[in-house]
């Protein structure tokens, strides 16, 4: 597992490796993480959402998949199935409120196929043009499904793919590539989500998940689940994959991911939400001053009118007695007229060289211009 890291951050400089937050979560743990991003009401902090679990069987697994949801407080944008099965597909379009389903099964098999539920409020398009094709190939199954979704108006492609488990990995890699290169020329943000049945920790030993593990990374599709997806009392697999493409993405996210215990299936499910970063102000970069406006000027005049200098200076024959409590009633207005306040964020960003003088002389300039432009 660390060997994988490891060699990610060697094989990629994408700071996006450094900072995933990958991890493993009870239902609970994962609620108590990520419950204040999703909030209910207000503005969510969640740009978007993908889930991802291969269900062996949507038909035998829906109560428990509809409970394990319920289960969860945030609701998932994007719903990936691997292995879906193509017993009573049709009946479970609406099994899901407020989503719509899609789904790709197999051909002379009832077992493998992929279906994906998309929130209704999400604009959505199939792109069946980037549908991986295996028709004339050998030794390669797969079923798979593209979409290009918008979400506060930002569009993404989502893929989710299961492929077949012994089958040629060499073949779906070249296969593969070829959406890889054209999605990223398109610099369109994508996340792609399956069991792809290639087991990531085998990547020193095995050539070809070595040339498919350097494939995804020079088209800078980051792996974001690093952790055994399939555990057995034999063996602990990274089976089931989701990666993102930034593309030409303007949104500052952080990427967090990870898997959830649950007893589903024989894989643990995946997700990665994109979080938006909050950009908390820097304080200590806004140094504090004093105005000195016409208003706290007046009102510095109006109190030092008021003090009784008579009482505090005149009757006291100690010079230096006087001395202090004259300093000392100058300073003490001074502070209440002119008290410390925190410069302005548009002040902040002011240039230092830029001063006044410079910034009266533009607003003239400005204005002789305009009125030049209506002559």
């Amino acid at each position: 597992m660390f060997n994988l890291s490891n060699n990610l951050f060697n094989l990629s400089k994408d700071p996006y490796f450094r900072s995933l937050d990958s991890t493993y979560y009870t239902s609970q743990h994962f609620n108590d993480k990520y419950k204040r991003h999703g909030r209910p009401t207000g503005k969510s902090d969640i740009e978007l959402s993908v889930f991802h679990v291969n269900i062996q069987s949507l038909n035998s697994k829906l109560r428990a998949f509809c409970t394990f949801l319920s289960s969860i407080d945030i609701k998932f944008d994007i719903l990936i199935l691997s292995e879906v099965w193509t017993t009573n597909l049709d009946f479970h379009c609406n099994v899901l409120d407020g989503y719509a389903f899609y789904y790709d099964l197999p051909v002379n098999t009832n077992v493998g196929g992929v279906g994906v539920f998309v929130r209704k409020s999400i604009l959505c398009r199939p792109r069946d043009d980037l549908k991986l094709n295996t028709k004339g190939l050998k030794d390669i199954k797969l079923e798979n499904l593209w979409f290009e979704v918008i979400k506060n108006r930002h569009k993404y492609i989502i893929g989710c793919i299961y492929r077949h488990p012994n089958r040629s990995v060499e073949v779906f890699n070249n296969l593969l590539e070829c959406n890889l290169c054209k999605i990223s020329k398109l610099k369109v943000p994508c996340i792609v989500a399956g069991d792809l049945n290639i087991d990531f920790l085998k990547h020193e030993v095995n050539k070809d998940i070595q040339n498919y593990l350097n494939n995804l990374v020079i088209y800078h599709f980051l792996p974001t689940i690093l952790l055994p997806t399939r555990i057995t009392t034999k063996s602990a697999t990274v089976l089931d994959h989701i990666y993102y493409f930034e593309g030409n993405n303007k949104i500052d996210v952080k990427l967090s991911s990870g898997n959830i215990f649950c007893d589903l299936s024989d894989h643990l499910p995946n997700f990665l939400l994109l979080l938006n970063r909050t950009k908390k102000d820097n304080l200590s970069s806004r140094p504090l001053i004093r105005l000195f406006n016409a208003k706290n000027k007046l009102k510095f005049q109006t109190c030092l009118s008021l003090v009784d200098w008579q009482t505090s200076l005149y009757n006291i024959s100690d010079v230096n007695e006087c001395y202090n409590n004259f300093t000392s009633l100058l300073m003490q207005n001074y502070e209440n007229c002119f008290p410390l306040i925190r410069l302005s964020r548009r002040a902040s960003k002011d240039k230092k060289w830029v001063s006044t003088g410079i910034k009266k002389s533009s607003l003239k300039k400005d204005k002789l211009y305009k009125k030049m432009a209506y002559i």
